[in-house]
């Protein structure tokens, strides 16, 4: 797409960004009356227009008969697109069968197991085995082989949106969909063409002989839990679905068009489309091979909730199988994540046992009958609420020129950066220079000058002692910067402290307690209740406090923050509240939790080994642990360093707010060489300045906490460069958090083996992108070094 046609779209779509839409949804629904008035030319122009400006497709406003009477009650196809996404943050719970399978791990017997997960990594195929795995199967592209010869065929389906091709062995090769026929060695080219975005799985008993023509049934569920207590189902059909031909020569699937798919290409496709080097119509031609529905709906059957009956074609009352045990299955899983508060759940019949086949945030909105009452009200709710939220002319201009300024930044960063660096980064990097050009006055200004030439800031040069001859043998400031993110599509399980959680479920014991989310619902936080809040407890802001007086202390962290930032420690003291050691009144605490601008999560207060307690008992002292994996499976640590926190810093360790930074021996736990940082200088202190504690000893239970945390990592083989924040507990250790993309210590010289591991990630990104080769023309770019060797 050209500039002016981006800046064309943009403009178009300025105005619906600005009162709620996504961008994403804005671009669908303009390309959605585009195609209706080209697909509809039988329909009178003003019954297209009218049926448009009341955000309905011609096709639903004429099998509802909808006119200015009777459409007012319902939701229309572009009210739907503009809630979206009623999920908030948790969207990407639901984004792909490998999340989903990692976050529903209680509820597996009614999943479809998955054995291979395909990824691209440094340009290469990499399979990862998942949990259903069978023993005897290793992740290389033979045990793939094996693993379908032995199963009689398997299905690879996109992990993202579900659609599927079915592989199975035939005459010592493969075949897919029963037409084309490939070599064992042709598969490997297969699974690396679809490799960001597919898993491999069983095919279910039921579809191993599901030929075109052949008729099947499929249970959809609307699921909706506004306030997280109280999931029900509020709307049920049964689906009868007819097989397509599967064929790669089959019309409906040849004619698609390819602006259809692009419509929802977003950022993570983008960055797929990136690392396979493909050209945007190769993308979409893989895109549209895996997307492409291979069934069509044949009729739709609306259920009774509470019996599952409904009448077929023929005017006979059938009820569906199973119905209470599905109905209580789904309500289990439904309390198990209380924060989604509306999806779907589509499930297969498999003999005398069903499967959920799929689960997607938005339900896809009904085409043969309106939304029943209790979705109806639920949608005009939130309907209602987003339109508040956008109705002040101030809140539309705020939000808009905040999405201007995305924008403008994002095209900022492409004009003066390598392709690769992140938008918000690129704006920092100036920043950052500029700060550390006025404040560092430790270094001469031409070594400066030459610093940032070669992208290192100032105090880097000392740190390592990096000089003319030896700075290619260290990965600069802006390097680091560019080479983010390391980490796939799955570093969005590390974005929030929730989400971690549900991934890393096997290792539960490890994290906090936690108790209580808050989420916005009309403008006020809503209380959640989580997975190990104690029996007794409700929902309400007094269940917080009395939750504190219980347990004595209670730690509110924002969900998304970093660095310590609104961490509070909520204590009940002598008859008496403390917020961070001071008094406080609940009025005070309410204002805090209760607070819109911030969701808080509440869990238990983590108590620190008395050993590292002497130092300082006022904030919890942690260690932060780089983890890598450079063959992408075997984790590795070789640098470590703690945190301990100081009066300046309250209730947390921040070393930029005033914490000390203690050095620590990834060989034994021995910590020693601890400092501050005033006005940006580097300050030894080996006493803690409030205790007067010798900041030196060994950390309890070493080895046992550094296997722990090898297991972590190796138990998340998605991941493959982790930050771990560790506290050391007298029961063990716990993780307040693992980070997606760990800051270049600014204090703590990283290992060699750290920094080359990260020199051959900066290589194979170059690669990527050409760079190995020609180096980029910008006005901001990759400092000149040799090529990274083993």
């Amino acid at each position: 797409m050209s500039a002016l046609s981006q800046l064309i779209t943009y403009l178009k779509i300025y105005r619906p960004t600005r009162e709620g839409f996504t961008p994403l949804r804005a671009k669908a629904w303009m390309n959605m009356v585009k195609r209706d008035n080209l697909n509809h030319p039988e329909i009178p122009a003003k019954r297209r227009k009218w049926a448009h400006n009341h955000g309905f497709m011609v096709e639903t406003a004429e099998s509802f008969g909808l006119h200015d009477e009777n459409c007012c009650g319902m939701i229309s196809q572009k009210d739907y697109m503009y809630l979206y996404p009623l999920n908030g943050s948790y969207i990407h719970w639901l984004s792909d069968a490998v999340t989903i399978r990692n976050i529903f791990k209680p509820f597996s017997d009614h999943l479809i197991p998955c054995y291979f997960q395909f990824e691209t990594r440094d340009g290469e195929l990499f399979i990862i085995g998942m949990q259903d795995l069978p023993d005897g199967y290793d992740c290389t592209l033979e045990g793939v082989c094996h693993l379908i010869d032995d199963q009689g065929g398997a299905e690879l389906i996109h992990a993202r949106r579900n659609r599927y091709l079915f592989l199975r062995p035939e005459d010592g090769g493969y075949s897919i969909n029963g037409k084309k026929k490939i070599s064992r060695e042709e598969l490997g080219g297969v699974l690396q063409k679809y490799a960001p975005v597919s898993v491999l799985r069983p095919i279910l008993p039921d579809c191993q002989k599901m030929n075109p023509g052949e008729i099947f049934h499929q249970l959809e569920l609307y699921i909706v839990n506004p306030y997280g207590d109280n999931p029900e189902i509020g709307q049920a059909v049964l689906e009868k679905r007819r097989v397509l031909d599967m064929s790669e020569d089959d019309p409906k699937i040849q004619n698609e068009e390819y602006s259809e798919l692009g419509d929802e290409i977003d950022d993570h496709d983008e960055q797929d489309l990136l690392i396979n080097q493909m050209t945007r119509a190769e993308f979409l031609h893989a895109l549209r091979e895996l997307r492409s529905d291979r069934t069509e709906t044949e009729s739709v059957f609306p259920l009774d909730l509470e019996t599952g009956k409904y009448t077929d074609e023929d005017g006979t009352g059938r009820a569906v199988p199973q119905w209470k045990t599905i109905t209580d299955y789904v309500q289990c899983l439904c309390r198990f994540v209380p924060e989604l508060e509306y999806f779907d759940i589509r499930i297969l019949f498999s003999g005398s046992d069903f499967y959920v086949t799929r689960m997607t945030n938005t339900p896809p909105y009904p085409v043969n009958e309106p939304f029943s009452p209790v979705l109806t009200e639920y949608l005009n709710q939130k309907l209602g609420e987003k339109k508040a939220a956008f109705r002040e002319s101030r809140d539309r201009r705020r939000r808009g020129l905040h999405k201007a300024k995305l924008k403008i930044r994002k095209m900022f960063t492409r004009l003066l950066y390598p392709a690769g660096m992140k938008p918000y980064l690129g704006v920092t990097w100036i920043h950052d220079v500029i700060y550390d050009f006025f404040h560092d006055h430790s270094v001469p200004m031409g070594t400066k000058l030459w610093g940032y030439r070669r992208g290192f800031f100032s105090y880097r040069i000392p740190q390592y002692g990096i000089t003319k001859e030896n700075h290619d043998s260290y990965i600069s400031d802006f390097e680091y910067k560019w080479l983010r993110h390391i980490n796939n599509r799955y570093r969005t399980w590390l974005e929030d402290k929730i989400t971690i959680k549900y991934i890393a479920s096997d290792f539960r014991d490890c994290f906090p307690e936690y108790y209580f989310y808050t989420v916005q619902k009309n403008k006020v936080n809503k209380v959640i209740a989580m997975m190990d809040l104690p029996n007794g407890y409700g929902t309400e802001f007094e269940d917080i406090l009395n939750l504190a007086r219980e347990k004595g202390d209670l730690a509110l962290k924002r969900v998304t923050g970093s660095h310590g930032n609104g961490f509070y420690r909520l204590s009940w003291k002598n008859g008496k509240y403390l917020l961070n050691g001071e008094r406080a009144n609940p009025q005070e605490i309410h204002m805090i939790i209760m607070n819109p601008e911030n969701q808080y999560l509440i869990t238990e207060f983590i108590q620190s080994h008395p050993q590292l307690q002497e130092l300082y008992d006022g904030a919890v002292s942690t260690l932060r642990f780089l983890v890598f994996k450079k063959d992408g499976r075997t984790p590795e640590m070789h640098d470590c360093y703690m945190r301990v926190g100081t009066s300046a810093t309250g209730a947390v360790d921040n070393i930029g707010a005033g914490g000390m930074f203690v050095n620590v021996d990834i060989r034994d736990g021995h910590y020693s060489d601890a400092a501050l940082m005033v006005n940006n200088n580097i300050i030894p202190t080996p006493y803690h300045p409030d205790t007067g504690k010798l900041i030196e000893g060994y950390i309890p239970n070493w080895d046992r906490v550094c296997q722990i945390i090898l297991d972590v990592c190796a138990s998340i083989p998605q991941m493959e460069y982790m930050g771990v924040d560790a506290a050391i507990t007298p029961d063990g250790v716990k993780f307040p958090e693992i980070n997606r993309y760990p800051d270049f210590p600014r204090m703590d010289a990283l290992s060699p083996e750290t920094m080359d591991y990260l020199l051959y990630k900066l290589q194979k990104k170059k690669e990527r992108y050409g760079y190995d080769v020609n180096r980029p023309r910008k006005l901001i770019t990759l400092p000149k070094r040799r090529a990274y060797t083993h």
